[in-house]
């Protein structure tokens, strides 16, 4: 069963992420890895999250870098793990999942429409992608190549 990836950037979120992960771990979709990037938080964000004692949970630590380094750091980190036929769905530390099945509910549509791409508030979720996780990467090296800042 292909696996979901949840992509979780967090700073300064100790009022928010534990709800946001406890959203991702209630969900009914059997096979979900959450991968969350602290992007230099300052508060307890870090504490928070490496008090969950599941394998499945991710804690990844940067220096700050911004909304769009924390963007790259998290990708990168997840076509890391990610295979070919993985999903990989975007949830920030401010933000939860309000159903169960927001995940597998996804999945499902996308694999009756055959949808390389899904965005849609109506299910809670940001973004998601069914695109084969090696088209990602082509794409994203692509566009990590242009995103690099002028100096």
């Amino acid at each position: 069963m292909e696996k979901c990836f949840i992509q979780m950037r967090a700073y300064n979120d100790e009022k928010t992420i534990k709800r946001a992960i406890d959203s991702v771990l209630m969900q009914d979709y059997p096979n979900v890895e959450l991968i969350v990037l602290d992007d230099g938080s300052t508060d307890h964000t870090g504490d928070i999250v490496k008090g969950y004692d599941n394998p499945n949970v991710h804690y990844v630590r940067q220096q700050n870098k911004g909304p769009a380094g924390a963007f790259r750091a998290i990708v990168a980190e997840t076509l890391r793990r990610a295979d070919e036929n993985d999903y990989i769905f975007s949830l920030d530390g401010d933000d939860f999942y309000t159903r169960r099945d927001a995940l597998s509910g996804t999945v499902k549509r996308m694999k009756e429409a055959d949808a390389n791409l899904w965005n849609s508030a109506a299910t809670e979720i940001l973004f998601c992608s069914l695109t084969p996780v090696k088209n990602i990467m082509v794409w994203l090296k692509g566009w990590h190549a242009k995103a690099k800042p002028q100096t």
